[in-house]
């Protein structure tokens, strides 16, 4: 087989010369660019290139090829020198969104591309010369393109990452000036209007940046060539090492630019075998995006060589200056604009007049805001419903994460477990695995690969590196915060049998080769396992190098083979029932087997167990693989077609219908809660110094019974033993229930106390759970923003002010509210008929007492619920006190037969009571109690010590000191105590006070105590009958 151009283009050696000639440093004084950055073979490209003083002198161009060429890394191929240097005139300059556009530069210099151009990478090197033909020192810089081939089909394209180089390219101005970016403005020439509930991030900074500037990320006269820029963001930061071994090894590569991916559409993609995204290739638009996503879908394997890509959305805009097209990329970074991750959509803050969206990929929160863009700009992406918002890792499997800009040295583990996947075959990591791996290749910035809700079905692992990081970030593109993260290597198979790759880290390539920059990171990390480890990948996607077999032994690779494992591996799924309730836990078990039965072919590893609940339709992740296990909880009342597929390392995908599969019932469960398992627990950790009630409020659309409480403990409240109080309330501040939390260390989650008599509980009345804690708590802001109810509805949220808390200790019951939050406080609801009798008085509505007694009656009411007693009004409600809990009505004074004290003077006193339960509103009786004549009063004279008309001067609450109380006092004669009273003044009567009232004698001893229980509202003589305590 003859050799590819590739391998014949690396094997010339005409105009090779040394990377410390070609690879020069950005100058002040000689600077341009190329007026298309990409252009195919056969046409002419033309450069604007602009010399900072002497107009007239001359310059040299020189274009050098990028490849390998035997270490040399760059081949000349054309050359000339211009006499007539031209000083242009200003860049325009927009403040309004910070653009610097040179498009107003006069062409000074074209080169005609030879129809039979090898596609590439290429130079320009500008070099100034002064009057007698000799270089000009320091007057030297280089003008990257692309050119394409794109009439010849190739097993390769890699797409240069030349967005990102001008994301961070602070050109501003003419003989290279340095400014405003995607990340700040350096120049104090940017002044955009104050973003209100913006982050540090928001700054004034570019919005939009034009590809008609020279390049000065690297750095432009020693100085730094934007805000956060550095080599590591330019070609030669990680492009030009992937450029390099490819090329080294002969393969089949040709190459376009960012641009193209976008502008040139997807079919222009499908003419390779795979398509590599390389180093820092961060910025994507849609279009670009759903090229490659549709190149996918026809069978184009994708390699991420990449990290932190995909991850900003762009767009691009025609340049305002010469009108060409694709020359001005477009980023406002709404994302930075709005620093708080629970914003709403109603919360967005425009920045761009063309209402589309150019935040971070997988930003959502305003979602349905139509100025944040929508649909209709593209259709969906990776399955996912809407353009607007698609994370990361949908396409690549992989999801940006941590963030340490300056951090660097993360090498990569190969645990045993992956050591025998067939990626791994002809390294040293094959039989044990591998740890430490090329330190250095994580760094600065990577990516993790979660199995969330955007992983592609059936992605595999193929390693496992857990480590610190100084910066991760933690929501959609604002936070970062110290941590450990993940990195795995990760592969999938599309649908269309495309293989897609994530190496997930802007390093990678620094494997493949050691020709790189080295500031301001650095490690040459060239490593052979990884590098046969990207054949062994080329290898299954049909993709051979063109070198021979020597060549590759000489870096001490072997040729790999295609897999010829073509059958997929076999998943059994053990029974299950007919019927589950919703909720319940049930675990999914079964077993894998990987064998085709032909001794002549290979059979695989099972590497991955995926469980499918909507027949195959999507797919979630198992536990183990030759044993599996899947922990389930059904969500809705359906029923569910559960499928099983196992995945072998050749990445074979089974049929749907060959699949085992079992069928469902999903029933109303017999108990439901209001949060747990239906919503995840998203809250923050918090402490406070004092007591707290921290509470639900909600409803029932049933009768039914409480019958657990519950409260959610947070991991760093997990430390020790936690004893708390839990309790149950009718939202009238009835108490019907309390039981007591127990929690060991490390009990973390949700926390459930079984109430020991279950609750009975009605429509139309709010209740109310709570636990008390004396420091540390959970809350989650603005959950009750709307309206909440478990997936059945027995449960109901309805307001804001659900969420309740109280600062106090004791049986208080929780009624403030802040800013909707969620202190995430449940119950067990078991909904049915319940026996239920309403109250009702049993006891007479008429009763005649002796006068110079306290004691009336004892109030009787027949129901199912604890009863609970209450004087409800009545002309003469203030001579009564009555004891809540067995119904005991006494005299506050003991009524004189003689001295009439009812409102009509005619010794029938009036009084309303009342008796309630938890259930319905209370009962009332309208008693008489009529008070009779003693016709022998010797020995019973009643005395009390202040008459019934004494009133306090004043009544004081604002002392929180607890006292005891009293009046001390002797008696003219012998005679017995019938009861104790105190006065409650009216601002203490805003609530139920229970207060013990004590009798001693002179030498401290307790003669008598008796409780006295007043409820809300009432005021004036309180007291309870007595011991008839006797005295002398």
């Amino acid at each position: 087989m003859p050799d590819n151009q590739i391998v014949v283009e690396n094997a010339r050696t005409d105009g090779r010369m040394p990377k410390s000639y070609w690879d020069v440093p950005h100058s002040s004084l000689i600077e341009g660019f190329a007026t298309d950055f990409s252009v195919d073979n056969g046409n002419r490209i033309d450069f604007k290139i602009n010399v900072s003083d002497t107009p007239g002198s001359d310059y040299q161009v020189e274009i050098f090829r990028l490849g390998h060429y035997d270490g040399d890394g760059a081949r000349m191929v054309a050359g000339w020198t211009n006499s007539a240097a031209t000083v242009q005139p200003d860049a325009t300059f927009n403040p309004v969104t910070g653009t610097a556009d040179a498009g107003n530069w006069a062409v000074t210099d074209s080169w005609n591309i030879p129809a039979d151009a090898v596609s590439g990478v290429y130079l320009a090197r500008v070099q100034r010369l002064d009057a007698n033909g000799n270089p000009v020192n320091g007057a030297v810089n280089q003008i990257p393109f692309v050119v394409r081939d794109d009439d010849r089909p190739a097993d390769i394209v890699l797409q240069t990452s030349d967005t990102t180089w001008q994301a961070y390219n602070g050109w501003i101005g003419n003989n290279g000036q340095v400014g405003a970016n995607f990340y700040g403005d350096s120049s104090g020439t940017v002044d955009h209007p104050v973003i209100p509930g913006s982050g540090g991030f928001a700054q004034d900074r570019a919005y939009a940046l034009s590809y008609n500037r020279p390049l000065v990320t690297r750095g432009i006269d020693g100085q730094q060539g934007g805000p956060a820029a550095g080599a590591q963001d330019y070609l030669f930061g990680a492009d030009y090492a992937g450029i390099a071994w490819l090329e080294q090894n002969g393969y089949d590569v040709a190459y376009m630019s960012g641009v193209d991916t976008d502008r040139l559409g997807a079919d222009y993609l499908k003419k390779y075998g795979a398509f590599i995204s390389v180093g820092h290739d961060e910025y994507w638009s849609a279009d670009q995006r759903y090229n490659v996503e549709e190149a996918r879908d026809a069978g184009v394997n994708l390699l991420f060589w990449s990290g932190n890509e995909v991850y900003w959305k762009t767009r691009w805009e025609t340049s305002t200056v010469d009108g060409q097209e694709y020359r001005t990329l477009v980023c406002y970074k709404e994302t930075w604009a709005h620093i708080d991750p629970a914003a709403l959509p109603a919360d967005y803050f425009n920045l761009d007049p063309e209402n589309i969206w150019t935040g971070t990929w997988r930003d959502d929160r305003f979602l349905g805001n139509p100025l944040a863009g929508d649909a209709t700009d593209r259709p969906a992406l990776s399955g996912q419903p809407d353009l607007y918002k698609t994370n990361e890792n949908a396409l690549t499997g992989q999801i940006f994460g941590p963030d340490g800009t300056g951090e660097f040295g993360g090498a990569l583990d190969v645990p045993a477990e992956y050591a025998a996947l067939r990626f791994w075959r002809d390294t040293s990591i094959s039989a044990t695995g591998g740890v430490d791996l090329a330190a250095g290749i994580l760094g600065y910035e990577w990516d993790t690969s979660p199995l969330d809700a955007y992983r592609p079905d059936g992605l595999v692992h193929l390693s496992e590196t857990t480590i610190p990081w100084n910066g991760i970030l933690v929501d959609d593109g604002n936070t970062v915060e110290p941590g450990i993260a993940t990195h795995n290597l990760s592969v999938y198979r599309a649908d269309s049998g495309a293989l897609v790759f994530g190496a997930g880290t802007v390093f990678w390539t620094w494997a493949l080769s050691n020709l790189h920059d080295g500031q301001p990171y650095d490690a040459q990390i060239e490593n052979a396992d990884l590098q046969q480890f990207v054949v062994n990948l080329f290898a299954d996607m049909g993709i051979q190098p063109g070198q021979t077999d020597a060549v590759l032994a000489g870096q001490g690779l072997s040729r790999a083979a295609a897999s010829s494992d073509v059958t997929p591996a076999v998943a059994t799924l053990d029974a299950l029932p007919d019927t589950l309730p919703v909720g319940s836990p049930v675990l999914l078990t079964g077993t894998t087997t990987d064998n085709d039965g032909n001794p002549l072919t290979d059979d695989g590893a099972v590497v991955l167990v995926e469980v499918s609940f909507d027949n195959g339709g999507t797919w979630s992740v198992a536990e183990g693989t030759t044993n599996w296990s899947y922990a389930w909880s059904p969500d809705a009342l359906q029923s569910y077609q559960i499928r099983v597929r196992a995945i072998d390392d050749s990445l074979n995908l089974p049929t749907t219908a060959s699949l085992a599969t079992e069928v469902v019932q999903v029933t109303a469960p017999e108990t439901v809660s209001l949060f747990e398992p239906w919503v995840q627990f998203d809250g923050g950790a918090y402490s406070n110094p004092q007591p707290l009630q921290l509470g639900t409020t909600f409803s029932v659309s049933t009768t039914g019974q409480i019958t657990e409480l519950h409260y959610y403990r947070a991991v760093s409240d997990a430390t020790d033993t936690d004893t708390r109080t839990g309790r149950l309330w009718r939202d009238d501040g009835t108490l019907l229930a309390t039981t007591s939390f127990v929690s060991a260390p490390n009990e973390s989650g949700w926390q459930t106390a079984t109430l020991s008599t279950p609750v009975n509980v009605m429509t139309g009345q709010n209740y109310i759970v709570s636990y008390e804690t004396a420091n540390n708590y959970v809350s989650s802001l603005g959950f009750f923003n709307q309206s909440y109810s478990d997936p059945f509805g027995y449960l109901s949220a309805t307001t804001p002010s659900s969420g309740v808390y109280a600062e106090a200790a004791g049986a208080v019951i929780p009624t403030s509210s802040y800013q909707s939050s969620n202190y995430w406080v449940d119950v067990t609801f078991d909904p049915g008929e319940i026996s239920y009798v309403p109250p009702e008085f049993t006891s007479p509505a008429a009763v005649s007492i002796a006068e110079n007694s306290v004691l009336v009656a004892t109030l009787t009411a027949q129901t199912t619920e604890p009863v609970t007693y209450g004087i409800q009004g009545g002309a003469d409600a203030s001579a009564f006190s009555i004891d809540p809990a067995t119904g005991t009505l006494n005299f506050v004074f003991a009524p004189d037969f003689e001295v009439p004290s009812d409102s009509n003077t005619d010794n029938i006193f009036e009084v309303t009571v009342s008796a309630s339960d938890s259930l319905s509103p209370p009962v009332t009786q309208n008693l008489q109690v009529t008070v009779t004549d003693v016709v022998d009063e010797s020995g019973a004279t009643v005395s009390n010590l202040f008459a019934p008309t004494a009133l306090p001067a004043a009544t004081e609450t604002g002392d929180s000191t607890d006292y005891e109380l009293g009046t001390r006092f002797t008696a003219s004669k012998s005679g017995e105590v019938a009861s104790l009273r105190y006065w409650r003044g009216v601002p203490d009567a805003g609530d139920t006070d229970i207060w013990t009232l004590n009798l001693w004698d002179s030498t401290g001893a307790l003669l008598a105590s008796e409780t006295v229980t007043s409820g809300a509202g009432q005021s004036g003589w309180a007291g309870s009958a007595c011991c008839r305590q006797r005295f002398r």
